[in-house]
């Protein structure tokens, strides 16, 4: 009976702390400033464009993402090179307010 507690337990926190949409794009916002801030050299200006930067990454990418909620997780697809294909699909695991990087496009391999 305890057992059943627990995994009930488990479930309920992680139907909690599932990440929605306003997460996720927190989440590119940070990401994709930490990138454009290391491109550009760090310092005071790499904050400032990264901060920018990052921010625009997350506005164009959110209308290119797809959430798939299974209340316990999410799954975001950001799929980069439109409807008609497949090929370029970033994916994402959402649980317990992180992020796990699942499949990454063949184009930003090595980044």
């Amino acid at each position: 009976m305890r057992t059943l507690l627990v995994l009930v337990l488990i479930l309920v926190l992680l139907a909690v702390f599932n990440p929605d949409e306003s997460d996720f794009k927190a989440f590119v916002r940070d990401h994709a400033g930490e990138m454009v801030g290391e491109r550009v050299g760090g310092g005071t200006l790499g904050d400032v464009l990264g901060s920018l930067g990052g921010g625009l990454a997350a506005d164009a990418i959110m209308r290119v993402t797809r959430r798939d909620n299974y209340y316990i997780f999410s799954t975001y697809t950001v799929n980069l090179d439109g409807p008609a294909g497949e090929a370029q699909e970033w994916k994402f695991l959402g649980i317990a307010t992180q992020f796990i990087e699942l499949k990454r496009p063949d184009a930003l391999k090595g980044r």
